[in-house]
This record gives C-alpha cells, structure tokens and sequence, in this order.
C-alpha cells in the first residue's frame, strides 16, 4: 500500500461525503484533516506485541518438536515499531525456551527484502541438512523466499516458511 498525499486525500474526500474511514497500522496525518476542517480518520493499530509471542511460540513449537530444525528470524526494520516490537517479542519467546542457539537472525533495514539478505536466507537453508523455518518479515517477501531457493534449487518439502500480515496475494506456480 503507497500511503502518500493521493491517498490521504481520498480519505478526506471519502469523511467530508459522510463515509466512515477507518485507517489499519498507518497513522493519519492530523494535520492533513485539520487544515480542512476534516476529523481526521478512525485509526486502529495491530498488536505487534501479541503478533511476536504468537510468531515466536510457533517457532519454539517447531524448534522443540524437531531438534535438528533451525529458524531464520528477520529483526526489523528497527525504523518501524512493528518490526521491532514483533522481532523483540519472537526473540524473547525463543530465548525462553533456550533456543536462541538454533535460531539465525538477519537484521533488516526495510520491508523488502534487499538481495544481500535473501543470499543470506538461501546459503543458511543450503548449509542447513534439517528443516528450516523461515520468517521473511511479512508475507509480501514469501514469494521472494520462495522463487528464490527454487533458482538455488533447494529442497522445498524441509521449507517452512511463516507469513505474519495475512496479506492476500497468491504465489502462484
């Protein structure tokens, strides 16, 4: 989703025609609604704390049902409060469990995966003989995932990979 002034004036148009206008994790610009005399938007924001436990319970679940399998855990981006929050609290599942040994974390800057880190994601399930868990930041990088051990020719079927957002895209054949 591009949220940019395009898309926040839709929303003023959208309120000052009477339509209800509720905004899902992005903050609306008060200042946009104010300086036409709009009340700006219902804003409503996930709970990334509770996102993170769940993602890491998951995760230790996984990891402790198959004692050869390792996780690959994006962390970020740090810009974001999602990201963070969501990577803290996986992390902090995990570490719990005592299974911080068998999880290998990538650090992001963005969303979207930079080549550097799905190299990284591919030599770590290549080097890796058991199941991998792969957390690729949120599901419009699965693909991504996908394709990409797919051209390494990796072993798909020890591939597990968790999508977070619910984002409704298919990937395809």
């Amino acid at each position: 989703l591009a949220v940019d002034d395009g898309y926040w004036r839709s929303v003023q148009f959208a309120l000052e025609a009477g339509v209800e206008v509720v905004v899902i994790d992005v903050t609306p610009p008060r200042e946009v609604f104010d300086q036409v005399g709009v009340k700006a938007p219902y804003y409503v924001a996930g709970d990334y704390s509770a996102g993170g436990q769940l993602l890491g319970n998951l995760l230790v679940e996984a990891l402790l049902a198959d004692p050869s399998a390792i996780a690959i855990l994006t962390l970020g981006p740090d810009e974001f409060f999602a990201g963070s929050e969501r990577s803290r609290q996986a992390l902090g599942e995990l570490a719990s469990a005592g299974l911080l040994d068998r999880v290998k974390p990538i650090p992001i800057l963005d969303w979207g995966l930079g080549q550097a880190v799905v190299d990284s994601i591919v030599q770590l399930v290549v080097a890796h003989q058991g199941n991998v868990w792969i957390h690729p930041a949120h599901d419009g990088n699965v693909r991504l995932i996908r394709d990409s051990l797919t051209v390494a020719g990796c072993d798909q079927s020890k591939v597990f990979l968790v999508g977070y957002d619910g984002m409704r895209q298919q990937l395809g054949k």
